[in-house]
């Protein structure tokens, strides 16, 4: 007997951390047509599955354009159908629960989307592989000498181990979250206020430290294919330099583990090479590759993206104070002096005092010099830090 599963309402309110894909909007051809964007991903690690169905767009446009009003479909080999339903705070976003029951290794699902047009599209079957525990995280001390870059840039390299059995997948791909502790350059001390009148309060350090979270947005996929043992040493992840706050005092590096099949591996591995051929456009759009989905109502309309059934195990390290990095090259807000009466900032207007060449001085500082929150992190400390 068939099911059909919906997501019950209040869930619509959960928005997953970091829980987007890498996204790839633009047809690098010529002569551009937008195109059926549908990215998908059904994990045993999360409570509320996501699926995004946007359009694409040209090369020289950085806009998402969603497409809203679809109903989106998940079904599994035993003919259970579980409803998705579209965010009210993101646009094009569709979530959706499966039961944990149902998300074991072995389990097949497939992806149905029909448009507010009335197109349907469709994915093949997808099969939820066993994930293996991570087996390390690792980090090294590096400099690296670009031609960019006139002094050698420092920092951290990551790496992780593979250790696991015959009876494992072949394919890992490998999610990157980051939370990192950084500072404004001075505490609240001295304002004018919205009337124009000069503060001076006790030393105020409630908007100087800040916590945030980011999505290493990397392609990082191994092939151990023919590797005797199902197992690969030190794979390099990511580079984190000491050119920013990112290193200096508590940094975390959660990092989640993917076991996928062979076709979504030659996916993101087009993917990547495409990335890295147009390298002069990544930093607008990745470029569009071609998945495992199909229009069924217009056979030869192309579909960008993929659906992803996995499994996931996931480890996070923590650092505190690294050896070795310098972070010479940080610099701190500096205050501009006032010399012919306060500027026409927003209000509060921060002030300091401080000492120049010409001795005393006052000057005043531009609001991310105090308040770390405006550039986007938030005060609360996460328990991993504590």
């Amino acid at each position: 007997m068939q099911t059909i599963k919906k997501i019950p309402g209040i869930l619509f309110m959960i928005l997953m951390l970091g829980s987007c894909i890498e996204r790839y909007y633009y047809d690098a051809h010529d002569d551009f047509e937008p195109k059926m964007v549908i990215e998908g991903m059904i994990s045993d690690g999360r409570d509320v599955q996501e699926v995004i169905v946007s359009s694409s767009v040209s090369p020289d446009s950085g806009v998402f354009l969603p497409m809203s009003g679809c109903i989106v479909e998940v079904s599994d080999e035993h003919g259970n159908i579980y409803s998705f339903s579209e965010s009210e705070s993101r646009k094009g976003v569709y979530l959706g629960v499966i039961d944990k029951e149902d998300l074991t290794p072995g389990s097949r699902f497939k992806l149905n989307v029909t448009s507010w047009k009335g197109k349907q599209y469709e994915s093949s079957f997808e099969e939820m592989p066993v994930a293996p525990p991570i087996d390390s995280i690792s980090y090294r001390y590096k400099v690296y000498e670009t031609a960019e870059d006139i002094v050698p840039v420092e920092g951290l390299q990551f790496y992780i181990d593979l250790n696991t059995g015959p009876e494992y997948s072949d394919y890992y791909r490998w999610k990157l979250v980051e939370t990192f502790e950084y500072h404004s350059s001075y505490p609240i001390q001295l304002f004018l206020d919205e009337q124009g009148n000069m503060q001076e309060v006790p030393v105020d350090y409630s908007v100087f430290t800040c916590y945030s979270t980011k999505t290493i947005n990397d392609i990082n996929i191994l092939s151990t294919q023919g590797v005797s043992g199902n197992r690969f040493s030190d794979f390099p992840l990511c580079f984190v330099s000491d050119r920013t706050q990112r290193l200096k005092y508590n940094y975390s590096l959660l990092v989640e583990q993917y076991a996928i099949s062979q076709d979504e591996y030659r996916f993101w591995e087009r993917l990547k090479k495409n990335n890295k051929e147009d390298s002069d456009m990544f930093s607008k759009q990745p470029a569009a590759v071609q998945g495992n989905l199909k229009c069924i109502s217009s056979p030869g309309e192309t579909v960008l993206g993929y659906f992803s059934v996995t499994g996931v195990s996931e480890k996070r390290i923590v650092l505190k104070d690294v050896d070795d990095l310098s972070f010479s090259l940080l610099k701190d807000c500096s205050p501009i002096k006032i010399e012919m009466g306060f500027p026409e900032e927003p209000r509060p207007l921060y002030l300091l005092r401080y000492n120049d060449d010409e001795g005393a001085a006052l000057g005043w500082l531009f609001p991310e010099c105090i308040d770390c929150r405006l550039k986007g992190g938030v005060t609360t400390k996460p328990i991993f830090f504590e």
